[in-house]
């Protein structure tokens, strides 16, 4: 079965945050990505996952760290419990 990905602006206190994604499968919410500066002025991007037990992680690019998000959440489905 081929699943839709999307991202949605994520929403904090009814305001969006900017540079920070939630990623949806199907339309449902299963994780975020989002981008914080670091020490030196330098940044990368953060991701989770939120289905049990759940990842999370840093990439370089944003790309990189939607796609961790999808290989958790499809490693997590293709799993056996």
């Amino acid at each position: 079965m081929r699943r839709m990905w999307t991202s949605i602006k994520t929403i904090v206190g009814g305001n969006t945050v900017p540079h920070d994604w939630t990623v949806c499968r199907d339309g449902v919410p299963v994780g975020r990505v989002y981008y914080s500066k670091q020490d030196a002025g330098v940044g990368s991007w953060f991701w989770e996952v939120w289905n049990s037990p759940g990842a999370s992680g840093q990439a370089w690019t944003e790309e990189a760290a939607i796609n961790a998000v999808k290989e958790n959440v499809s490693r997590d489905e293709a799993e056996p419990a």
